[in-house]
């Protein structure tokens, strides 16, 4: 018996789905598609529009359904925990991550996998990622067009890496247009994801994905002390089309460099060849979420909550009436307990009272009136979280830090300069120094102008110091 399996992937910037017959002897390729946005489009459009010529092109009714959420729009983290129990852990992990994650973890969806085994016995390493709910509610929305209810709601790239068949340690590399992903994998076994915007450089440029690269994986094994060793490194993704970084990238890395191509490999079980022309940059993410499917791979999945599939209930509607009367059956007998442990439980809770009070006014001594220490305590996180972003019209999108970073990033090394003081105000940022020469205050001004965060650049001012060595100089950037 087959079935048909739809591998969908969604990107910031296209869309390709692959359409898979599968039965006991193999997989079958059916139909395949890549739908590229258009740029400076409303992405909201682009992906209706794609997703229509999709549903024309091919017969999706009665597939299952396995999409990618876009990695760009999705947080990850390495944490460690006290937990081997995957449900102690899922409990846990909200509280674990929320001072790592700049959002409200309430608005997030969260999901795990171990990594690598920790050295104590009782420690676990993991992957975790979180997505916002209401972008996974849009996502979900816009296919039901289509009448697609995708079972598995997972990230792009994150599944071809299983589908490497590489027992080594290696680096699998999505290239798009404005963002990059870095996947680091043994075997089948994912340690690391990663994703990075390519504002201000170019997405197939080799020394940004060199730098990166080693910037990422030398933070890994700071952070997690691992020893993973890279033997190679995997390409893919759109922005590869016509651009040959396999020979530069190797030399700079030294390593070995290599594009993906998942349905010429023999461990894919694709039986035929496609009708129509297959670009593997474009299409093997969209396989491999099918390939998925077809083979049982568990991968992390957003449907989860809210976003849960209702139709488990009936189908197992026997069985959770059963555990649901033995279930009533044990809290029964636990009521016992309870009353027995209530006098003990105040007690503790009157001392954590008096724990979560002290806390809070050695955190924030001004507060005087203190009535839900708790809730004055996420106020007021919240309110010194709000002072990274710039206030005004770009305070909902640009924060002082995306700022620092692409002037730290713009301004290279060789420059001899000293910046006394940036200013960032509503619309523009204000920096302040001093320099060698005028040449160099016009070099700054000149790479400054090339981020995407800044519209121009002006020198408010350029003079010699006293000692007449060293030019002041003062610019003005407008965001």
């Amino acid at each position: 018996m087959s079935k048909k399996i739809l591998g969908l992937d969604v990107r910031t910037t296209a869309i390709s789905a692959v359409l898979l017959k599968s039965g006991l002897k193999g997989h079958w390729l059916e139909a395949h598609a890549h739908i590229p946005f258009r740029e400076d489009q409303d992405p909201v459009d682009e992906t209706a529009q794609a997703l229509a010529i999709i549903n024309d092109r091919m017969d999706v009714s009665g597939a299952a359904c396995v999409a990618a959420f876009p990695a760009a729009q999705i947080s990850f983290r390495n944490v460690r925990v006290p937990f081997k129990e995957k449900k102690k852990i899922r409990q846990v992990l909200p509280y674990e991550l929320e001072p790592l994650l700049p959002y409200a973890v309430d608005d997030l969806i969260f999901d795990f996998q171990s990594t690598a085994a920790a050295s104590e016995a009782d420690l676990s390493c993991l992957l975790a990622v979180a997505v916002n709910k209401a972008r996974m509610q849009a996502f979900l929305e816009s296919l039901t067009p289509l009448g697609l209810t995708p079972e598995i709601v997972t990230i792009g790239s994150y599944p071809t890496a299983f589908h490497l068949n590489d027992p080594l340690d290696g680096i699998l590399l999505d290239i798009e247009r404005t963002h990059c992903t870095l996947v680091a994998y043994t075997a089948n076994q994912i340690h690391l994801v990663r994703c990075a915007s390519t504002s201000g450089a170019k997405p197939q440029s080799v020394a940004f994905l060199s730098r990166w690269i080693r910037q990422t994986m030398a933070g890994f094994e700071k952070t997690l002390a691992t020893d993973f060793d890279p033997q190679s490194i995997c390409l893919t993704g759109s922005a590869l089309n016509g651009h040959q970084l396999e020979q530069e990238l190797s030399q700079n890395l030294e390593l070995p460099v290599k594009r993906v191509d998942l349905i010429h490999s023999a461990e894919s079980g694709i039986k035929n060849k496609p009708t129509q022309p297959w670009e593997p940059h474009l299409m093997d993410s969209a396989l491999a979420l099918a390939l998925s499917e077809a083979s049982g791979t568990e991968l992390l999945n957003f449907r989860r909550g809210p976003f849960s599939i209702t139709k488990h209930w009936v189908e197992n509607k026997k069985s959770l009436i059963t555990s649901a009367v033995l279930i009533a059956l044990v809290v029964l007998l636990a009521l016992t307990g309870i009353i027995i442990d209530t006098v003990n439980l105040q007690k503790r809770l009157t001392t954590l009272d008096q724990e979560i009070q002290a806390i809070f006014k050695s955190n924030f001594p001004e507060v005087k009136n203190i009535v839900d220490p708790l809730h004055q305590m996420r106020v007021e996180i919240e309110e010194t979280q709000k002072t990274d972003l710039i206030p005004g019209e770009f305070g909902s999108s640009l924060r002082k830090l995306d700022i620092l970073n692409d002037i730290s990033r713009l301004i290279p090394d060789k420059i001899d300069v000293e910046i006394v003081s940036i200013v960032i105000g509503e619309d523009n940022v204000v920096l302040s120094g001093n320099t060698d020469t005028f040449n160099a205050v016009d070099d700054m001004k000149s790479r400054i102008e090339e981020s995407r965060l800044i519209q121009s650049v002006t020198i408010s001012s350029a003079n010699l110091n006293r000692a007449g060595n060293r030019v002041r100089f003062k610019l003005k950037a407008q965001l």
